[in-house]
């Protein structure tokens, strides 16, 4: 299994299983830090879903995310499940906490996002059959303190691209 050292931690660690690779955060700024990276990497019509339970650091990542398109104000849209910002490219940050279902979120109109921004879905759990079959997964999970966070991405159809811009060298 290939370790991957990147330049703001040593702690971080890629395995890669077919298409699916796994980071080790320890702690929120590192988290914060591969949602930058991913962020660089984005373009319209890229769809990332979020698993993980609360406080998993999902929203963190987020940020990090939103900090690399040049968006400074990215908090969780819990309330107002959807958030669409201007930056380097259009971003739509959802949160699907409070929905139903798939169908719920196609009645809102929430996947017309996905034509012209990049979008990120946290709960994606809960509108999974809503979203498009190309997409970025990453599932937040416990590690062993309680700061540290192992996240396992996973690339389905064509958001193989993404992953491979994702952790591309000059990317993390």
């Amino acid at each position: 299994m290939p370790i991957l050292t990147l330049p703001i931690s040593p702690s971080w660690l890629k395995i890669d299983w077919m298409n699916t690779h796994e980071i080790i955060c320890s702690g929120v700024e590192e988290t914060e830090a591969l949602g930058a990276a991913l962020g660089k990497s984005l373009h319209i019509g890229d769809c990332v879903a979020l698993f993980g339970g609360l406080g998993a650091g999902k929203t963190a990542f987020a940020r990090g995310v939103g900090a690399a398109l040049g968006v400074n104000d990215v908090s969780s849209p819990t309330f107002t499940i959807s958030m669409e910002h201007e930056g380097r490219l259009p971003f739509v940050h959802m949160d699907a906490y409070r929905l139903q279902s798939a169908e719920e979120f196609i009645e809102l109109g929430l996947d017309e996002a996905f034509e012209r921004a990049a979008v990120l879905v946290e709960w994606a759990d809960k509108v999974l059959n809503a979203l498009p079959e190309s997409r970025l997964e990453l599932t937040f999970l416990e590690g062993e303190n309680e700061s540290e966070r192992v996240i396992r991405i996973r690339a389905h159809g064509e958001a193989g691209m993404l992953l491979e811009r994702f952790v591309a060298k000059e990317n993390i």
